[in-house]
C-alpha cells in the first residue's frame, strides 16, 4: 500500500496485490501465454475474477479498519517490479 497524489492536496491510498491462480490455471495460462494463445474471453473472465477478489477485500477491509485506512483503488500485477 503507498499513498499516491495525482492532484496537490488529493492523497489517497493505492493497495498494490498480486493474485495468485490454482497451480494446474496457472500452468496452462503460462503455456498459452508462451504460444500466444490466450483469448479475449479468457483475458475478460480473468479480469471479472479479479473484480470480484478486489470487491470483496474492500467489503472485507472495511469491517476491519476504519474508512481513511481502506485503499481508494486497487492495482492487480502479474509479479512485484
Amino acid at each position: 500500500v503507498g499513498a499516491r497524489e495525482d492532484e496537490p492536496g488529493d492523497k489517497r491510498l493505492v493497495s498494490y496485490l498480486i493474485l495468485h491462480a490454482r497451480a494446474e490455471e496457472s500452468e496452462a495460462s503460462s503455456e498459452q501465454a508462451k504460444a500466444g494463445e490466450v483469448s479475449d474471453e479468457a483475458a475478460v473472465l480473468r479480469q471479472r475474477e479479479q473484480q470480484s477478489i478486489v470487491a470483496e477485500l474492500r467489503a472485507a477491509l472495511t469491517q476491519q479498519v476504519p474508512e481513511y485506512m481502506v485503499p481508494a483503488h486497487f492495482v492487480v500485477l502479474a509479479a512485484l517490479p
